[in-house]
């Protein structure tokens, strides 16, 4: 594997590279596009059935720039949430149709416990997405600094325009 320079240059109206000075680059984008292919494999076995699988291709320079990931919101949270409050419903359900509750006395509950779970899964969320505001904005920065990488064609040379 090779090694890429990486530089960054004043904004010109013809850019050049800086290590060669050719006209000869290209966006980050377009290299890693161009030397970028995706596979879908289908199949059957006799044990499994029919078998599915994804491949991916990547030229060793493609390879070298690709664009970052972007980062997911964890669901775990707000799915555990919910989780801990389907048993109580349930049980409640089950108590009222036994005769355990009245069903005003059940509606209230109802209606109590829906506007408790509403209030925590914002509140779950609001703090969910204060802990990923960083990681967020990491990403933009990391996706703007990538749109305006550029690579040489004649030396491999890799570059960030200001």
């Amino acid at each position: 594997m090779t090694q890429h320079r990486h530089h960054i240059i004043e904004h010109s109206h013809q850019t050049r590279c800086p290590a060669c000075h050719s006209v000869k680059i290209q966006t980050a984008a377009q290299v890693w596009a161009e030397g970028t292919t995706y596979g879908n494999h289908q199949g059957y076995a006799l044990s499994v059935g029919k078998i599915r699988a994804r491949s991916v291709y990547q030229t060793e320079l493609a390879a070298q720039v690709n664009p970052p990931i972007k980062p997911e919101i964890a669901q775990l949270p707000f799915v555990l949430w919910l989780l801990y409050w389907m048993p109580g419903w349930i049980w409640d359900l089950f108590y009222c149709l036994t005769g355990g509750m009245s069903q005003p006395q059940y509606v209230r509950l109802v209606i109590t416990k829906f506007i408790t779970l509403v209030i925590v899964s914002l509140l779950i969320f609001g703090l969910q997405t204060l802990i990923n505001l960083p990681r967020d904005q990491q990403y933009e920065r990391d996706l703007r600094r990538w749109h305006n990488t550029f690579v040489c064609a004649d030396c491999g040379t890799c570059f960030v325009k200001k």
